[in-house]
């Protein structure tokens, strides 16, 4: 929402103040006190009225050593929560990466390329040859669908922080082991990878 422009001048609102500018509700009380005007909302006509302060007067009073002395412990205790937060997040998502790398099945076993590739072409509708890249992209996704534990990670962690760094973990550990087991696949492997 933009600075509101009348014939008086301009005026910002309080919650302006507080996202934008770092003032709190005990600095607005402490420095600004009353509004310079009540408006209606326009988003909640029924609601309370906005509090509207005179942005002549908001950054005259910011440039109060003391003012900006407050402001800034409130820009940095806010950029220091923000950090907090961020670092937090970072560590659930690694942590559920982890968790779920740790638990991947593979059922490889005995299983010939030759053999794959023909799994990989089960129940296609194939008409005519098939190239070389294609067979492979078809053993590669048939490998990851149906003889790893790959389609479990979405399902049993939706909702929680990170499930997506988590599955394209878990999808990237799982092509390695494929191009592994298969080194014959391993291009197709990387050109899955993300």
């Amino acid at each position: 929402m933009a600075k509101l422009k009348t014939e008086a001048g301009e005026f910002i609102t309080s919650s302006r103040l507080k996202n934008e500018r770092f003032w709190t509700d005990k600095l607005i009380n402490t420095h600004l006190g009353e509004p310079d005007r009540l408006a209606t909302n326009p988003n909640y006509r029924s609601g309370p009225k906005m509090r509207l302060y005179e942005m002549k007067r908001v950054v005259r009073v910011e440039k109060r050593k003391v003012v900006a002395e407050a402001l800034r412990k409130v820009a940095d205790r806010r950029a220091a929560r923000s950090a907090t937060a961020k670092r937090s997040a970072q560590s659930r998502r690694d942590d559920l990466v982890k968790e779920e790398v740790s638990h991947i099945e593979t059922h490889f076993e005995g299983l010939s390329l030759s053999r794959l590739i023909k799994k990989g072409m089960a129940g296609r509708d194939v008409v005519g040859d098939v190239d070389v890249a294609t067979k492979y992209r078809w053993a590669v996704n048939f490998a990851r669908h149906e003889l790893t534990s790959y389609d479990g990670v979405r399902v049993f962690n939706s909702g929680r922080v990170g499930v997506h760094h988590a599955a394209e973990a878990v999808r990237n550990e799982i092509l390695n082991r494929i191009a592994r087991r298969w080194p014959e696949l391993e291009p197709e492997c990387r050109r899955q990878s993300r």
